[in-house]
Protein backbone atom coordinates (compact mmCIF):
# COMPACT_ATOMS: atom_id res chain seq x y z
CA UNK A 1 0.00 0.00 0.00
CA UNK A 2 1.41 3.16 -0.81
CA UNK A 3 1.86 6.19 1.72
CA UNK A 4 -1.21 8.23 -0.43
CA UNK A 5 -3.45 4.78 -0.08
CA UNK A 6 -2.70 5.23 3.90
CA UNK A 7 -3.46 9.04 4.23
CA UNK A 8 -6.25 8.68 2.26
CA UNK A 9 -5.75 10.02 -1.33
CA UNK A 10 -3.61 12.87 -2.96
CA UNK A 11 -3.36 16.12 -0.95
CA UNK A 12 -3.35 19.93 -2.25
CA UNK A 13 -0.78 21.30 -0.70
CA UNK A 14 -1.57 25.59 -0.68
CA UNK A 15 1.17 28.20 0.64
CA UNK A 16 2.55 30.82 -0.17
CA UNK A 17 4.66 31.85 -3.48
CA UNK A 18 7.99 32.83 -1.31
CA UNK A 19 11.13 34.87 -3.56
CA UNK A 20 14.19 33.00 -1.81
CA UNK A 21 15.08 29.25 -1.39
CA UNK A 22 13.06 29.21 1.80
CA UNK A 23 11.01 26.45 3.37
CA UNK A 24 9.59 28.76 5.92
CA UNK A 25 6.79 26.70 8.09
CA UNK A 26 5.06 25.12 4.73
CA UNK A 27 8.34 23.71 4.04
CA UNK A 28 7.71 21.55 6.89
CA UNK A 29 4.91 20.27 5.81
CA UNK A 30 6.41 19.55 2.23
CA UNK A 31 9.93 18.39 3.31
CA UNK A 32 7.72 15.38 5.14
CA UNK A 33 5.71 14.65 2.17
CA UNK A 34 8.97 14.59 0.03
CA UNK A 35 10.55 12.36 2.65
CA UNK A 36 7.95 9.88 2.83
CA UNK A 37 7.55 9.72 -0.99
CA UNK A 38 3.85 11.42 -1.04
CA UNK A 39 2.59 12.40 -3.88
CA UNK A 40 0.80 15.60 -3.47
CA UNK A 41 -0.57 18.56 -5.76
CA UNK A 42 0.90 22.23 -4.88
CA UNK A 43 -1.27 25.34 -5.09
CA UNK A 44 1.10 28.68 -4.58
CA UNK A 45 -0.44 32.11 -3.36
CA UNK A 46 1.39 35.36 -4.65
CA UNK A 47 2.31 37.56 -1.79
CA UNK A 48 0.56 40.21 -3.43
CA UNK A 49 -2.74 38.45 -3.25
CA UNK A 50 -2.89 36.82 -0.22
CA UNK A 51 -3.23 39.20 2.65
CA UNK A 52 -5.40 41.28 0.49
CA UNK A 53 -7.81 39.16 -1.32
CA UNK A 54 -7.61 35.59 -0.77
CA UNK A 55 -6.63 34.99 3.08
CA UNK A 56 -9.96 37.29 3.81
CA UNK A 57 -11.60 34.55 1.44
CA UNK A 58 -10.33 31.80 3.25
CA UNK A 59 -11.27 33.48 7.01
CA UNK A 60 -14.65 34.13 5.70
CA UNK A 61 -15.39 30.71 4.23
CA UNK A 62 -14.24 28.80 7.54
CA UNK A 63 -11.48 27.05 5.03
CA UNK A 64 -8.90 27.76 7.78
CA UNK A 65 -10.25 30.74 10.61
CA UNK A 66 -6.72 31.43 11.46
CA UNK A 67 -5.96 32.79 7.68
CA UNK A 68 -3.11 31.04 8.17
CA UNK A 69 -1.09 29.06 5.33
CA UNK A 70 -0.23 26.18 4.76
CA UNK A 71 -3.61 24.35 4.35
CA UNK A 72 -3.99 20.49 3.18
CA UNK A 73 -6.82 19.44 1.45
CA UNK A 74 -7.45 15.81 1.36
CA UNK A 75 -10.36 13.35 1.09
CA UNK A 76 -12.54 16.41 1.04
CA UNK A 77 -11.19 17.55 4.39
CA UNK A 78 -9.15 20.66 5.09
CA UNK A 79 -6.31 20.15 7.30
CA UNK A 80 -4.40 23.35 9.04
CA UNK A 81 -1.77 23.63 11.29
CA UNK A 82 1.63 22.22 10.11
CA UNK A 83 2.61 20.16 12.43
CA UNK A 84 -0.29 18.80 13.72
CA UNK A 85 -0.80 17.90 9.64
CA UNK A 86 2.16 15.86 9.65
CA UNK A 87 2.19 14.23 12.93
CA UNK A 88 -1.96 12.64 11.59
CA UNK A 89 -0.09 11.64 8.28
CA UNK A 90 2.51 9.69 10.15
CA UNK A 91 -0.02 7.92 12.31
CA UNK A 92 -2.18 7.40 9.58
CA UNK A 93 1.01 5.69 7.61
CA UNK A 94 2.09 3.21 10.53
CA UNK A 95 5.12 5.72 11.18
CA UNK A 96 4.83 6.22 14.43
CA UNK A 97 7.35 4.06 16.91
CA UNK A 98 6.37 1.44 19.30
CA UNK A 99 7.64 3.81 22.28
CA UNK A 100 5.04 6.35 22.99
CA UNK A 101 8.42 8.58 24.88
CA UNK A 102 9.71 8.91 21.55
CA UNK A 103 6.57 10.75 20.10
CA UNK A 104 6.40 12.76 23.02
CA UNK A 105 9.92 13.26 21.86
CA UNK A 106 9.03 14.95 18.66
CA UNK A 107 6.04 16.36 20.15
CA UNK A 108 8.73 17.98 22.70
CA UNK A 109 11.17 19.53 20.05
CA UNK A 110 7.95 20.17 17.48
CA UNK A 111 7.38 23.02 20.46
CA UNK A 112 10.64 23.94 21.00
CA UNK A 113 10.97 25.15 17.34
CA UNK A 114 7.50 27.14 17.30
CA UNK A 115 9.01 29.58 19.60
CA UNK A 116 12.51 30.03 17.61
CA UNK A 117 10.36 29.96 13.82
CA UNK A 118 8.11 33.02 15.45
CA UNK A 119 11.43 35.08 16.83
CA UNK A 120 13.07 34.35 13.57
CA UNK A 121 10.16 35.84 11.38
CA UNK A 122 9.24 38.60 13.89
CA UNK A 123 12.59 39.72 14.73
CA UNK A 124 15.09 38.16 12.24
CA UNK A 125 13.06 38.89 9.28
CA UNK A 126 11.23 41.76 9.61
CA UNK A 127 12.65 43.24 12.93
CA UNK A 128 14.04 46.50 13.62
CA UNK A 129 17.75 46.79 12.54
CA UNK A 130 18.19 46.33 16.30
CA UNK A 131 15.83 43.55 16.54
CA UNK A 132 17.27 41.62 14.02
CA UNK A 133 21.19 41.92 15.36
CA UNK A 134 19.78 41.03 19.06
CA UNK A 135 17.69 37.72 17.12
CA UNK A 136 21.17 36.51 15.41
CA UNK A 137 22.84 37.07 18.70
CA UNK A 138 20.63 35.05 20.33
CA UNK A 139 20.55 32.11 17.44
CA UNK A 140 24.05 30.30 19.40
CA UNK A 141 22.03 29.86 22.86
CA UNK A 142 18.67 28.86 21.02
CA UNK A 143 20.30 26.25 19.02
CA UNK A 144 22.66 25.03 21.94
CA UNK A 145 19.18 24.38 23.87
CA UNK A 146 17.28 22.78 20.61
CA UNK A 147 20.49 20.83 20.98
CA UNK A 148 19.79 19.85 24.64
CA UNK A 149 16.42 18.67 24.43
CA UNK A 150 16.98 16.38 21.64
CA UNK A 151 19.23 15.30 23.44
CA UNK A 152 17.00 14.76 26.54
CA UNK A 153 14.81 13.11 24.54
CA UNK A 154 16.38 10.99 21.77
CA UNK A 155 15.05 7.58 21.63
CA UNK A 156 17.23 5.39 20.12
CA UNK A 157 20.91 6.10 18.60
CA UNK A 158 19.59 8.82 16.42
CA UNK A 159 20.37 10.14 14.07
CA UNK A 160 16.42 11.24 14.21
CA UNK A 161 14.48 12.19 17.22
CA UNK A 162 12.65 8.97 17.47
CA UNK A 163 12.60 5.70 15.07
CA UNK A 164 10.02 5.58 12.72
CA UNK A 165 8.31 2.09 11.24
CA UNK A 166 10.29 3.13 7.70
CA UNK A 167 13.48 4.70 9.64
CA UNK A 168 12.33 8.14 7.77
CA UNK A 169 11.97 11.20 9.81
CA UNK A 170 9.13 12.71 11.77
CA UNK A 171 7.44 15.74 12.52
CA UNK A 172 9.71 17.15 15.02
CA UNK A 173 12.41 16.32 12.70
CA UNK A 174 11.05 17.81 10.06
CA UNK A 175 10.91 21.15 11.81
CA UNK A 176 14.60 20.86 13.12
CA UNK A 177 15.46 20.48 9.15
CA UNK A 178 13.20 23.23 7.91
CA UNK A 179 13.98 25.43 11.05
CA UNK A 180 18.44 25.13 9.90
CA UNK A 181 18.09 24.90 6.04
CA UNK A 182 15.98 28.25 6.24
CA UNK A 183 18.50 29.98 8.62
CA UNK A 184 21.68 28.67 6.30
CA UNK A 185 19.58 29.82 3.38
CA UNK A 186 19.73 33.81 4.91
CA UNK A 187 23.40 33.48 6.10
CA UNK A 188 22.34 33.52 10.07
CA UNK A 189 23.63 29.94 10.75
CA UNK A 190 26.76 28.63 8.27
CA UNK A 191 26.91 24.97 7.68
CA UNK A 192 29.98 24.71 9.62
CA UNK A 193 28.69 26.35 12.65
CA UNK A 194 26.15 23.13 12.76
CA UNK A 195 29.42 21.18 14.15
CA UNK A 196 28.65 22.72 17.70
CA UNK A 197 25.43 21.05 17.77
CA UNK A 198 26.62 17.19 16.61
CA UNK A 199 22.57 15.49 17.67
CA UNK A 200 20.96 18.93 15.23
CA UNK A 201 23.73 17.98 12.72
CA UNK A 202 22.89 14.43 12.43
CA UNK A 203 19.66 15.12 11.47
CA UNK A 204 20.03 17.67 9.34
CA UNK A 205 22.60 15.44 7.29
CA UNK A 206 20.47 12.34 7.04
CA UNK A 207 17.28 14.43 6.76
CA UNK A 208 18.83 16.08 3.16
CA UNK A 209 19.35 12.23 1.98
CA UNK A 210 16.38 11.01 3.23
CA UNK A 211 14.62 10.62 -0.17
CA UNK A 212 15.60 11.32 -3.83
CA UNK A 213 12.35 13.65 -3.60
CA UNK A 214 14.21 15.48 -0.89
CA UNK A 215 17.23 15.64 -2.84
CA UNK A 216 15.76 16.70 -6.05
CA UNK A 217 13.80 19.90 -4.10
CA UNK A 218 16.94 20.70 -2.72
CA UNK A 219 19.03 20.62 -5.86
CA UNK A 220 16.03 22.88 -7.79
CA UNK A 221 16.38 25.63 -5.01
CA UNK A 222 20.52 25.73 -4.78
CA UNK A 223 21.27 25.22 -8.66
Amino acid sequence: MSANDKIGGKPLFEYLELPVPISARGGVTRFFMLAHEIDFDEKLHPLSTWGSTTKPEYIASGKNPTGQLPIVTIGGKTLTQHIAIIRLFARQMGECGSDPVGDYGQDAVGDEYQGFRDAYVSQGLFGSDDAKAKYIASIPGRLKDMEALVGKYQVGPGPYISKSTSGKPLWGDSAVFSLVWDHIQVGMVKTEDLDQYPKIKAIFEAYKGSSDRVKDWIASKTA
